[in-house]
């Protein structure tokens, strides 16, 4: 028998959080004018809003460990292994 729509959703995300593909899900309400202005940044570039999130996440990321010391990047790194 055919799995349904929500079913096969169901069981979508249950893989992609136990087989560890190297993405995350996240899930987060916007004010009104940060939304718009995500939508307004992907249309200008011509790419998907998770694209836009994806480059401006990668850059600060790139300048935060420019402008730190090395054991504050030691820190700083650590934090994402323990969350």
């Amino acid at each position: 028998m055919a799995k349904s729509n929500a079913q096969a959703q169901i069981d979508y995300r249950i893989r992609a959080k136990t087989e560890g593909d190297g993405q995350r899900r996240i899930d987060a309400w916007l004010p009104a004018e940060n939304f718009f202005q995500l939508e307004r940044l992907a249309n200008h570039y011509r790419i998907s809003k998770r694209e836009v999130l994806i480059q401006l996440l990668a850059q600060e990321d790139q300048r935060v460990a420019k402008s730190i010391n090395e054991a504050e990047f030691e820190e700083y790194i650590k934090q994402e292994i323990t969350r």
